[in-house]
């Protein structure tokens, strides 16, 4: 804005020139150049500083926007292939969504047939709330993993007990008082927790995204 005023300001000026007519006037008016050249030298000059004044002005603009671009990408949260992997896995069969009964869960009790979701809804459940999910292999990062896929379950509608996620994120919870807590995290996968290996199985595996 104040290039284009100030470029405002010298068109007039030049404009001015054209009243007077003394010594200090440029070498066109002491050589009785035509009135309609004259014009077109001064329209030609303001053009000019009009178009450097409209770069100037575009290029503040463009050097303004370019960082908020870039924080916005910045701000875009985990990607859809980054969840798939940090959500552990429900451990249990997805319930039939029609279904109107109840069906016996993983841990005996009995739970609403349609339950537990599929593991691509819990996936986009958590990413809904989460802009970051943890994703490190140490014990609270495990922990908070484990918790907020248990949230995103019953946001869901769903009881924890219609997946095998409560037993296994107890048995990561009892390691906070363990002193000997890194050397067994170390033995473990990603979501892999000290109920899997009590059992002798691998932490269940995420069915691919279909």
């Amino acid at each position: 804005m104040l290039s284009v005023m100030n470029c405002c300001h010298i068109i007039a000026r030049i404009s001015r020139h054209k009243q007077y007519r003394n010594e200090e006037e440029p070498c066109m008016y002491r050589r009785g150049v035509s009135s309609r050249t004259r014009k077109l030298v001064i329209g030609g000059a303001a053009a000019a500083l009009l178009g450097s004044a409209l770069a100037v002005g575009t290029g503040m603009g463009q050097a303004a926007v370019q960082p908020g671009a870039d924080a916005g990408q910045g701000n875009a949260g985990a990607s859809a292939g980054n969840i798939n992997a940090l959500v552990p896995a429900l451990g249990f069969s997805p319930g039939n969504p029609n279904a109107t009964a109840d069906r016996v869960g993983p841990t005996g009790v009995n739970v609403p047939g349609r339950c537990p979701p599929t593991q691509a809804q819990v996936n986009a459940q958590v990413a809904l709330k989460n802009a970051n999910l943890p994703s490190g292999t140490d014990l609270e990062s495990r922990i908070q993993r484990f918790e907020k896929t248990l949230s995103a379950i019953q946001d869901l509608k769903c009881p924890a007990s219609s997946t095998t996620l409560l037993g296994r994120l107890k048995s990561l919870t009892a390691l906070r008082g363990n002193a000997n807590r890194d050397n067994i995290l170390r033995g473990l996968g990603l979501n892999e927790t000290p109920a899997d290996k009590a059992a002798g199985n691998a932490a269940p595996q995420n069915a691919p995204a279909k």
